[in-house]
């Protein structure tokens, strides 16, 4: 009490100060000093106690976060996984084409290319996804939250040494390519606006060195405020061109209504060599994921045909392409899809074919017959899971605390405060709890109170 005896006492004092700096200057340090004056002397405030199975905070330095060991008590338990099927499966293929890497409920499985038991390569609490080969087969890059948040990891397919390529704490990470040399990803960043919509970049990072890496912008963001996706890199075998998913609708603004059966996606090529930018797949029913072919002759993509979606191969040289699968999953093009518009899919060597998810299953459709054959898969594996907290939440409770007051005014002499609380006027002396003023059995709302300049 006698500290909020003294806080009144410097209060009044402060605010004869802040009235004579003039009616204007001085009701706007009343206004601040008034909001400092109900929180120091009204405030219900909790800190955590060992009751609540938190320990306040001491100051001291916290261990980084580990996904894979979190630092709370909830027990787990473990459960088991028996699938042939999966949902939103990203995949890549083996430079050699004998396997095939993909994700399935954020862990990463080997497949041999003829299909069977899949072997898991990641596991734990972490969610890995988006996998994709180097060019000598020896490693595998993929996006992973094992180290807080998204950010591109790589693993030996050997070994099975991880290692984290980007360090992102905010600006998080997606869609990882490889450099056809083997020595440098590029991957998109992800970059919010005032709303949770955001559009991408792309950067570009060398993987000499041990510590994680800052990289170099390739593609940026068309303003702070854009909110249209911006994607999907992959970069061609020759090493000379960046293809990349760029939003094509007019405005900056995303919206969920736009119509699909125009261009809402295209797929652009940044030269590697010049930096010039073409646009080479789009036009009605869009363009998103771009894989180019291993002699680079060809591009494969995902595109809109009357709201359907379907997998194309554009011929880069005769500038013709055409329809190669049907029937696939719907794309992401009408909504938001920071993790791609559509599953990574892949091609197989010398341009045989493609390896692709759809309908649950993977599938293998040769080409240019367009012959399609399904792959089968078995993952017999387990998760570790906890159970949902269940927080109770207090329901029709006879009292309670309110957490914001308005219209606060300070009393000529600085000794009280009035308010408005849930429609009612309050009186708080700085010795006293809070006071109703008026009739609070009323029906009636009150606010806007003002002092007489007397103060009665």
């Amino acid at each position: 009490m006698a500290g909020i005896t003294k806080a009144s006492d410097e209060l009044g004092e402060i605010a004869g100060e802040a009235m004579s700096l003039g009616p204007r200057r001085g009701a706007g340090w009343m206004a601040l000093l008034t909001t400092c004056f109900i929180g120091a002397s009204i405030a219900d405030v909790s800190l955590p106690s060992s009751e609540d199975g938190l320990e306040p905070s001491t100051g001291d330095e916290q261990p980084a976060w580990d996904v894979d060991a979190p630092a709370f008590s909830a027990e787990s338990k473990t459960v088991p996984i028996d699938v042939r099927s999966g949902t939103w499966m990203n995949l890549d293929v083996s430079p050699s084409g004998d396997q095939i890497v993909f994700d399935l409920l954020g862990d990463l499985y080997l497949l041999p290319i003829e299909g069977g038991q899949a072997t898991s390569i990641t596991g734990g609490l972490a969610w890995d996804m988006q996998p994709t080969f180097s060019p000598d087969g020896s490693h595998i890059a993929f996006t992973s939250d094992r180290a807080g948040g998204d950010n591109i990891w790589t693993v030996g397919v050997s070994d099975g040494v991880l290692r984290q390529v980007t360090d992102e704490s905010f600006r998080l990470m997606n869609n990882p390519a490889w450099h056809p040399d083997g020595k440098r990803l590029v991957a998109k960043k992800h970059f919010t606006t005032s709303r949770s919509l955001g559009t991408g970049e792309i950067w570009m990072y060398d993987l000499a060195g041990d510590k994680p890496l800052q990289g170099v912008q390739l593609v940026a963001r068309q303003s702070p405020n854009y909110q249209k996706e911006l994607g999907e890199p992959v970069i061609t075998p020759s090493g000379e061109h960046l293809y990349y998913t760029h939003a094509a609708s007019s405005g900056s603004t995303f919206i969920y209504h736009e119509d699909s059966h125009g261009e809402l996606f295209e797929i652009r090529s940044l030269s590697l060599v010049d930096g010039e930018t073409d646009t080479v797949a789009g036009g009605y029913g869009g363009a998103v994921r771009a894989v180019p072919s291993p002699s680079g002759n060809y591009l494969a993509y995902v595109k809109r045909v009357r709201a359907e979606s379907r997998l194309f191969v554009k011929d880069l040289k005769q500038d013709t392409e055409r329809m190669l699968v049907s029937e696939l999953d719907p794309d992401m093009q009408e909504t938001w899809g920071v993790y791609g518009l559509y599953p990574n899919f892949e091609w197989l060597p010398a341009d045989a074919g493609l390896v692709y998810w759809a309908k649950g299953k993977l599938w293998r459709v040769t080409f240019p017959s367009g012959e399609i054959t399904e792959i089968p898969f078995h993952v017999e594996d387990e998760r570790t899971i906890f159970d949902a907290p269940r927080p109770r939440v207090a329901v029709g409770e006879p009292t309670f605390t309110t957490q914001m007051v308005r219209f606060a005014r300070t009393s000529p002499s600085g000794e009280a405060v009035v308010f408005e609380s849930l429609g009612k006027l309050w009186l708080k002396r700085a010795d006293a709890s809070p006071k109703p003023l008026t009739n609070h059995d009323s029906a009636r709302h009150e606010y806007s109170p003002v002092w007489a300049p007397d103060g009665k």
